[in-house]
């Protein structure tokens, strides 16, 4: 027996070692993919999160910023699915007609009295939605301003670049309206963005790792 269970045990490590092995040549075979399409691309793609209300103004107001800085760029807009009025905002945008944008729906983390218990499913399913958006559009910035809906796609990206599956840029600017505190989605990105941007001198003093900008928009 004592030999059997060594001989079983070499080979549950050979079977861990083969497959250990085998995900290191996916993650360096797709690095060299990415690598490649970087060293290709010439434009820049820009990837922002639109939420409802003030968020959207917010971000719409910053978008056209960036597209007279950088005109040749692509843009990728993320509307939850259930957000109706952001859609129209677009709909009614005229770079939506004269500029490389498109736009992508994804489902919200957890809706609006939604219970903790239900959410924990919506939640994984928004997240596997966002793996999937960015790395199909491979943005080179992801751009947030609050909603909730930029947290899985932050996440996302984070996952995707440690892996080397994409090499993007985040970037969450905090609302106009967070003159104190931050929103919940700005203490969460905090830990994980590569910048954070604040519109109030005060609110440095609190969260050090945030970069004071002055009013935006």
């Amino acid at each position: 027996q004592s030999t059997w269970g060594r001989t079983f045990c070499f080979l549950m490590w050979g079977v861990f070692v083969f497959v250990g092995l085998f995900c290191v040549g996916i993650i360096l075979h797709w690095r060299r993919q990415m690598r490649s399409l970087s060293k290709n691309r010439k434009e820049i793609a820009v990837m922002s999160v639109l939420g409802s209300g003030g968020h959207t103004s917010e971000m719409l107001s910053l978008v056209q910023s960036l597209m007279n800085h950088y005109p040749t760029a692509s843009f990728t807009f993320v509307v939850a699915d259930t957000d109706r009025s952001s859609m129209d905002r677009l709909a009614g945008c005229q770079f939506m007609l004269s500029r490389k944008c498109s736009v992508v729906r994804l489902r919200r983390a957890r809706e609006v009295h939604q219970s903790y218990i239900t959410s924990i499913f919506t939640t994984l399913h928004a997240l596997v939605m966002a793996v999937h958006i960015v790395k199909s559009n491979s943005p080179t910035l992801l751009v947030c301003n609050g909603p909730g809906t930029c947290i899985p796609l932050i996440f996302s990206a984070c996952l995707l670049n440690l892996f080397g599956l994409t090499s993007t840029r985040t970037m969450f600017i905090e609302s106009f309206a967070r003159t104190q505190t931050l929103s919940v989605s700005g203490r969460i990105a905090l830990s994980f963005v590569d910048c954070f941007l604040v519109q109030w001198e005060q609110l440095v003093q609190k969260y050090p790792k945030a970069k004071y900008v002055g009013i935006l928009c």
